[in-house]
């Protein structure tokens, strides 16, 4: 029996974990194959093993594979996996804040969860949609656990926050939605993760990554219709309660046969926001329709 080793960050997992439930590996040309997982804390440090040769695919957000690959790191992408939707990426301020609007933000300090990530990405394009610079704004790194409580002691204007703690926050009246990234039309819809392998892997054994791809694939379209199966696969990934699981899955939106030129507006906002300084293009990057 082979095996193929694939590196989690957060809730990555849960297109293998129906690929594997369901057979689909088998399905789509895989019928020995034992899925490994070895699970990280980001995408950042998830990439670097995976080019060691530890782990075969990752799944990791896609502002990280591409400052990957703008460092000319092996990076492939293999197949698209969830996107921004309405709901899963949003920014707060605390109730009752002086900050009613985007434009309110000139010259406040936001958190986001990594200096160099989607958050910091969605915030800039809010703010530039409404007019104000980003530059005018300061971005700090806080946790997603211990955000809305940073903002309340007045440390930041506002946070940028994925479920469940935005509806926490919400529950708990201590914070308020500002904007949601849905709202702006280069936002909408824009891939969050991909799984990604290196060049050498996908060279050495191409139809394990077409397998790999294909299987992901009916995963994914599985999950799209059915967010009860979404939670229910949440409940053991992340050892959460049913009902934070259903939070979760509500706001996840996974998109089947995703198209490559869909992760180039990923990185042409990278370019444009001064994340890399040279465009990435994603001819040179996918493997996998």
């Amino acid at each position: 029996m082979s095996t193929v080793k694939v590196g989690m960050v957060a809730l990555g997992q849960l297109p293998v974990d129906q690929a594997v439930a369901k057979d689909y590996f088998s399905q789509e040309g895989l019928p020995n194959v034992k899925i490994e997982y070895q699970t990280y804390p980001s995408g950042a440090a998830a990439i670097p093993a995976m080019l060691a040769g530890d782990i075969d695919f990752v799944y990791t957000n896609n502002v990280s594979a591409g400052l990957a690959i703008s460092e000319g790191l092996d990076l492939k992408l293999a197949v698209g996996a969830d996107s921004v939707s309405a709901g899963n990426q949003q920014v707060f301020v605390p109730t009752g804040s002086a900050v009613k609007s985007v434009k309110d933000l000139q010259g406040k300090t936001v958190s986001v969860n990594g200096l160099q990530g989607l958050g910091t990405l969605g915030v800039n394009v809010g703010l530039e949609a409404e007019g104000v610079d980003p530059a005018s704004v300061k971005f700090t790194e806080v946790a997603f656990p211990e955000a809305v409580s940073v903002m309340q002691r007045g440390d930041t204007a506002a946070t940028y926050i994925v479920q469940p703690f935005a509806q926490s926050a919400i529950a708990a009246g201590t914070a308020v939605k500002l904007f949601d990234f849905n709202d702006y039309e280069e936002l909408k819809n824009l891939p969050i993760g991909n799984f990604y392998t290196t060049g050498s892997y996908a060279s050495e054994h191409p139809d394990v990554v077409k397998s790999f791809a294909a299987a992901v694939n009916l995963a994914l379209a599985d999950l799209k219709a059915d967010k009860k199966r979404v939670a229910e696969l949440t409940v053991t990934a992340a050892k959460v309660s049913p009902e934070t699981a259903d939070t979760i899955a509500a706001s996840i939106q996974y998109i089947p046969n995703q198209k490559p030129s869909e992760t180039q507006r990923v990185f042409d906002l990278m370019t444009k926001y001064k994340f890399i300084e040279n465009s990435i293009n994603i001819n040179d990057v996918a493997v996998a329709e």
